[in-house]
């Protein structure tokens, strides 16, 4: 699977998205595009109950992160509490903010730091501890079913599009209905392949919710990042003010 959603906080005060997805991502974007008719496996699944402000801050603050430098605000552009870090209180170290990515995993809140050097810097770490932790689950998961040694992977010389196939055979799903490859290096869903909305309500996709986990399992465990591939969605950059 490919890297997973930057998303990163300027200094003039805006949030610019990079468009790059995770296992759990296109899962969740799925779902609440389709009113969840489409079964999530989120890869790092949300803890219950959620944690308290209180308690995600704490898990920051343990990093070694000031408290005073620690907010955990609703952003309205999210829809959701996120962690944000002042500028400020000297220099963040790799350990530190290796510490503050697993936190962030571990809470299932996002971490901003408002001075966008060391977010850049961040999101790198945290962006590569997801990916890695999507691999190992996706993996576990086929292991699981006894079908790891099994999964497809892109083979040279044969294009992206048998690829898609073979990953739609190998999950039961009706070869050409569900994934699409817009080129060699770029794989996404077909228009509709996930059902959808209309006036009657919504219409069932090509893969039923264990097909589209299926599909999900297979296409991460094949590391298609490693193979130069993309899988995702395309979309167009936006932005919006933070909150005060």
């Amino acid at each position: 699977m490919g890297d997973g959603e930057g998303v990163t906080i300027t200094d003039n005060g805006s949030i610019r998205w990079v468009f790059r997805y995770t296992t759990g991502m296109i899962s969740l974007l799925i779902a609440s595009a389709l009113g969840n008719s489409v079964g999530v496996a989120n890869p790092t699944a949300a803890p219950s109950p959620l944690p308290t402000r209180a308690q995600v801050r704490s898990a920051v603050k343990a990093c070694g992160i000031p408290s005073g430098r620690i907010t955990v605000p609703f952003e309205r552009f999210m829809q959701e509490d996120v962690v944000r870090i002042s500028k400020g209180g000297g220099s963040v170290t790799a350990s530190q903010l290796e510490c503050i990515a697993n936190a962030s995993v571990a809470t299932t809140h996002y971490v901003f730091f408002n001075a966008e050097a060391v977010q850049t810097r961040y999101a790198s770490i945290y962006w590569n501890l997801v990916e890695r932790a999507d691999i190992a689950n996706a993996r576990a998961a086929l292991r699981t079913q006894n079908r790891l040694e099994t999964v497809p992977v892109p083979q040279a010389g044969k294009s992206l599009g048998v690829y898609a196939q073979a990953v739609e055979t190998y999950c039961g799903v009706t070869p050409g209905t569900l994934l699409t490859a817009l080129n060699d290096n770029m794989l996404t869903f077909k228009k509709d392949g996930l059902g959808r909305i209309t006036a009657n309500g919504i219409e069932p996709g090509a893969a039923s919710d264990l097909q589209f986990q299926c599909i999900m399992n297979a296409t991460t465990a094949a590391q298609l990042k490693s193979h130069g591939i993309f899988f995702g969605f395309i979309g167009n950059a936006a932005q919006a003010p933070v909150p005060d």
